[in-house]
């Protein structure tokens, strides 16, 4: 299985894999020692989203480990970050409210469904 770190905070790193031809995103906890915090946020980052169904929002595939840590793979989405976009892209006001206005309606449903977004 071949991984590509892209992303590292604090607290996960991101990871794109092409496992016998699927693509997926893999999300680890970033520090070395696992807390009983992070683990069980990670359980329910899980359980949510392997169960919502809102476009826009990538699905929990499964949970396993990766290098040794916990982790919860994702649906892959081929596209950029909004920053990259941006950094790329002048977006006239009509054009940014129109996105402003998606994500705002994909965060909108996922509080409806008592789900938070970091």
């Amino acid at each position: 299985m071949e991984a590509k770190k892209f992303y590292e905070s604090n607290n996960t790193t991101l990871y794109e894999v092409n496992d016998n031809g699927h693509r997926a995103i893999i999300k680890t906890i970033s520090s070395e020692k696992v807390e009983k915090e992070q683990l069980q946020r990670f359980e329910n980052e899980y359980e949510q989203l392997s169960i919502v169904d809102i476009p826009g929002v990538r699905k929990a595939i499964k949970k396993n480990t990766f290098n040794n840590k916990p982790a919860v793979w994702l649906e892959f989405v081929d596209a950029v970050t909004l920053n990259k976009y941006s950094e790329n892209h002048k977006m006239d006001i009509s054009t940014f409210l129109e996105l402003s206005i998606k994500i705002c309606n994909i965060l909108g449903e996922l509080h409806s469904k008592g789900l938070l977004h970091k």
